[in-house]
């Protein structure tokens, strides 16, 4: 007998075969998909860094003065304002409901905060200087987060990353994954 085509029952095996191989290899996709955006976070917050040290470094030694979180929608963009200007890029834009940007001011895992705000990253200065007197209140922030290397300068608003991480730029430019459920200061050199 001259068989041309495949049996029902054979064709039903190598579907099933092909659908289980599918299924073990989507994770694995999906992880190296993750592992992508994760490097492009880090990436970006390095950019960010770098700004951040020319404009330390072109003025008075100081860090940018911040008293919000940053916002396109609420009009507030500073220190990004400041580091976009050093690195010649321009600041992000929300265009009615569809949001465009340019790099380096979003995550490439934040699917939540940047589209509504404009960035993913927080600046972790700002809280001190709404908090401490107004008399030399730029250069006492910038001695709290310049002399301890280990410092947090900019970090992931939330854990946009799958495995409960964030990445966090240090005062000494490293930039490195955070553990959220350690907590801030968990970390060793």
């Amino acid at each position: 007998m001259n068989r041309k085509a495949f049996s029902l029952i054979e064709l039903f095996v190598v579907i099933s075969i092909v659908a289980i191989l599918i299924t073990i290899l989507l994770p694995a996709i999906s992880g190296v998909i993750e592992s992508a955006r994760r490097l492009q976070c880090a990436s970006s917050l390095r950019t960010l860094g770098q700004g951040l040290s020319m404009y330390i470094e072109s003025g008075d030694k100081l860090l940018p003065y911040a008293r919000w979180v940053p916002d396109l929608q609420m009009e507030r963009d500073a220190p990004f304002d400041i580091i976009a200007t050093e690195l010649g890029i321009q600041l992000p834009q929300l265009i009615s409901d569809e949001y465009s940007t340019d790099q380096p001011f979003a995550c490439a895992s934040d699917r939540a905060v940047a589209p509504e705000t404009g960035f993913s990253y927080l600046y972790t200065p700002f809280s001190f200087f709404s908090v401490l007197p107004e008399e030399n209140r730029r250069r006492v922030v910038t001695r709290m987060f310049t002399t301890n290397s280990w410092s947090v300068l900019i970090q992931d608003r939330f854990g946009y990353h799958r495995n409960g991480t964030k990445n966090i730029l240090r005062a000494d430019g490293a930039v490195e994954p955070f553990d959220i459920e350690r907590g801030l200061g968990v970390y060793e050199p």
